[in-house]
């Protein structure tokens, strides 16, 4: 969440400040550049959501299988999105060693690794899930 919000927040910056020829017009006053705000920002505040949801089953005591790894995998995807949009914003300086979103940007692929692959969670995600219909029949998750 960290690494999200502080590059959410060098675009935001870059966004509001980096001015067209003109002098007046920001990039951010164009539609594209305001939904990759909007997307990130979606991002992070589902991502914080679904920590705070996987924390609280946890400190109840239940089981929070499903929860923690749908956290880790999404997360990881999110982070990256997130960063993207990031780079984005910046054009080519945002892959340079000129702003910390370079190595960042580095930093968020390889997120998707730091607790087993992506495709491990989801595949433990949905088999978890599919039980939980099995033994409920009519019951929803």
């Amino acid at each position: 969440l960290g690494q999200m919000q502080r590059a959410f927040d060098l675009m935001c910056d870059r966004l509001a400040t980096r001015t067209f020829s003109d002098g007046r017009t920001t990039l951010g006053s164009k539609q594209l550049m305001q939904q990759l705000v909007f997307d990130s920002f979606a991002d992070i505040s589902a991502h914080r959501l679904m920590t705070l949801a996987a924390a609280e089953k946890m400190d109840s005591g239940e089981y929070a299988r499903v929860e923690l790894a749908t956290v880790k995998a999404w997360g990881a995807r999110a982070l990256c999105r997130v960063m993207d949009r990031a780079v984005q914003a910046y054009g080519a300086a945002g892959l340079t060693d000129d702003t910390p979103l370079g190595e960042m940007y580095r930093l968020a692929r390889a997120a998707r690794f730091y607790d087993g692959p992506d495709e491990v969670h989801i595949s433990n995600v949905g088999r978890l899930v599919l039980k939980q219909y099995d033994r409920r029949k009519n019951n929803r998750w």
